[in-house]
């Protein structure tokens, strides 16, 4: 079985080297992808913005603010001009959602961002962005620790899983019940 350590080193060596580049790569598509998400949220925020401030103009040709052309809307007791109502608070209350979670993700550090990503993400955006997104290697500082940091995590995981399998291996190789009679055969 000696002939076949220097093989299996090689493989080894190998695979542990593409696990480490395919962790530098995945854990550089963090970054990547949370600034593709911003810019998809950002481009909702001014769609948004535009829809809005439209509400805003109609209100101001009719001499009232926002607030109380909606209450005017609501007070003529029709399902249209009540719906529309519902729907210009709802895209007021949206935007300043997403205007939120934007500005929050943009003043958050890099190793925060994450973190703050998944409290503040906005679903069906991320959903979009994922159908969207293209893999890439940043070249920011950002992305390059990402990268390190994926590298690491990936290489260390690795280098347990083979602690784990060689210690599952000498389990079977040598079984707890046969220790006693090779420690009894050894006296004898």
């Amino acid at each position: 079985m000696g002939f076949l350590k220097y093989p299996l080193k090689l493989i080894d060596g190998a695979f542990d080297r593409i696990l480490a580049a395919l962790g530098a790569i995945g854990g550089a598509q963090l970054p990547a992808f949370i600034q593709h998400y911003m810019q998809r949220l950002g481009g909702h925020v001014d769609e948004l913005q535009l829809t809005v401030n439209q509400y805003v103009a109609a209100a101001r040709a009719a001499g009232m603010s926002l607030h109380e052309y909606v209450a005017s809307l609501q007070a003529m007791d029709k399902i249209e001009t009540t719906q529309l109502s519902v729907v210009i608070k709802r895209a007021v209350l949206r935007l300043a959602n997403l205007k939120d979670a934007l500005t929050t993700l943009a003043h958050t550090g890099a190793w925060e961002k994450p973190f703050v990503f998944m409290k503040h993400a906005n679903w069906p955006i991320v959903k979009k962005t994922w159908e969207n997104y293209i893999p890439n290697v940043p070249t920011d500082l950002e992305g390059l620790s990402y990268a390190a940091a994926g590298l690491f995590l990936v290489a260390i995981l690795y280098q347990v899983a083979k602690l784990a399998f060689a210690q599952t291996a000498k389990l079977f190789k040598n079984p707890p019940d046969e220790e006693p009679k090779k420690q009894k055969q050894a006296k004898k």
